[in-house]
């Protein structure tokens, strides 16, 4: 379990036919993006995520709105643990 949690995540995306796609790194989702191979109407989600958001949403919610929004950090309410949860999760498995 602790070894999972040291890899990055992986990110998914919903193709036109609404099959899931992935995992890409985000290095290649960001490739991607800057390329401009993503309509903003993409629904993706990130392995630590709760569900699919358009990149859209994903671009507005992302702390850093003028960077591309695959390395922005995700806000709390799209994670499937918050931070301070995994953290204090973590202290008591130790």
């Amino acid at each position: 379990q602790q070894q999972q949690q040291l890899q990055p995540p992986a990110w998914f995306y919903r193709d036109h036919g609404d099959n899931v796609q992935g995992p890409f790194s985000t290095g290649d989702m960001d490739e991607w993006f800057k390329e401009g191979h993503f309509p903003l109407d993409l629904m993706v989600r990130r392995s630590d995520q709760r569900e699919f958001v358009s990149l859209a949403n994903l671009r507005r919610m992302s702390q850093q709105l003028f960077a591309a929004p695959f390395t922005a950090p995700l806000p709390d309410q799209l994670l499937i643990q918050p931070p301070q949860h995994q953290q204090h999760q973590q202290q008591h498995q130790q």
